[in-house]
């Protein structure tokens, strides 16, 4: 493998990897509507 394809592979992982972490921080919020919430950021703006 060349170096820029190790590279990209790496950032693959990586972005792999904080989508995971996303994907499991979304699933222990989902007891809480998540529109309730942009909703109060909403109102909270204005």
């Amino acid at each position: 493998m060349s170096e820029s394809t190790k590279s990209k592979a790496a950032k693959i992982l990586e972005a792999e990897e904080k989508v995971q972490e996303v994907l499991a921080h979304i699933s222990q919020q989902q007891l809480l509507p998540i529109r309730s919430k942009s909703e109060r950021n909403r109102y909270e703006t204005w």
